[in-house]
């Protein structure tokens, strides 16, 4: 994920709108090949992949994540 190895944060959470998720990477295809493997294709269903494959990173060491008060911040 480009814009999170620069260093730009991503929010994501029960309290973040799928708008503000997807804003947070605009532009980037890596969104748009991630919601095709997945099927997502509303932005809540694309904002809920990229999570996913946000919290794949974490798992596997790539990025960190703050997690708290409703909302996670992956970078």
């Amino acid at each position: 994920m480009t814009a999170v190895e620069r260093g730009s944060a991503v929010t994501t959470g029960e309290r973040v709108s799928a708008k503000d998720v997807l804003a947070a990477v605009p532009g980037l295809p890596v969104v748009d090949r991630i919601a095709r493997k997945l099927g997502a294709e509303s932005e809540g269903e694309r904002a809920a992949a990229l999570e996913l494959a946000l919290e794949a990173l974490y798992l596997a060491k790539r990025i960190d994540k703050v997690s708290g008060e409703g909302q996670t911040v992956y970078g």
